[in-house]
């Protein structure tokens, strides 16, 4: 047995992102103008929040097999775990950290309360074949 069993394995690259909580999938996915509107500023926000911080020159670029863990802080994120989650990986799409979100690429997303000092930690490790 291995001294670390939970160790990422050597070729895998991990990188961690800690940004305010995104808007709701229900907000941002009718015909809701307002929402829509929020929904960039928070973008617009959280990729700002990610270069103030450090954060955004230390990311992955262009994962194409990847595993997600999307963590929330219970008491800064007062909606259902699942509402966030197309906002967050939209961001990662859109910073260019993954390819894409389709299922040849997302190999695993994980969803769970914990500690996210923003409101939301997103921790992308790449997955080689």
């Amino acid at each position: 047995m291995s001294e670390r069993p939970f160790a990422l394995p050597a070729n895998s690259t991990e990188t961690v992102l800690d940004i305010p909580v995104p808007p709701s999938v229900n907000r941002t996915r009718k015909v809701n103008w307002p929402g829509h509107r929020d929904y960039v500023k928070w973008k617009r926000h959280a990729g700002f929040h990610l270069v103030a911080n450090g954060q955004r020159r230390k990311a992955a670029r262009g994962l194409s097999r990847y595993e997600l863990t999307i963590t929330l802080d219970r008491a800064k994120c007062g909606l259902d775990p699942d509402n966030p989650i197309k906002a967050a990986i939209d961001l990662l799409r859109g910073l260019g950290v993954i390819i894409d979100d389709s299922p040849q690429y997302a190999e695993r997303i994980v969803i769970q309360w914990g500690e996210a000092p923003d409101g939301c930690r997103l921790t992308v490790r790449s997955v080689h074949s």
